[in-house]
């Protein structure tokens, strides 16, 4: 059995699309109140831009325009969303487990 989108012959552009217009206007205001969507919606393309790189929430805030507090919370709801995860680095020592930041990653591998 296919999934829906290869089953149906949808569009891939535009199920991606849909499915982050839903979670954005659906989701991310029933678990926090983001004022301006558009801005979230910035945050998504540079997290997924991110994506296999160090954390930088700096580097995010400055890119989308808001505070790193904010940063640090929205990343954080993505993680709670299911849609992405910080893969914490391994060290043998975990001192440094504790101090080094992780890396941002898909939680789905969209092909």
């Amino acid at each position: 059995m296919f999934p829906r989108i290869h089953d149906k012959q949808l569009s891939a552009g535009k199920w991606i699309e849909n499915y982050i217009d839903t979670y954005v206007e659906r989701d991310v205001r029933s678990l926090v109140n983001v004022a301006n969507l558009k801005i979230f919606e910035s945050f998504l393309k540079i997290c997924a831009a991110m994506s296999g790189s160090l954390v930088n929430y700096a580097a995010i805030s400055n890119a989308v325009g808001i505070s790193q507090p904010t940063a640090k919370k929205w990343l954080s709801l993505l993680e709670t969303s299911g849609i992405m995860f910080v893969l914490q680095p391994y060290y043998n020592n975990f001192k440094n487990r504790n101090f080094i930041s992780g890396g941002i990653r898909p939680a789905t591998k969209l092909t």
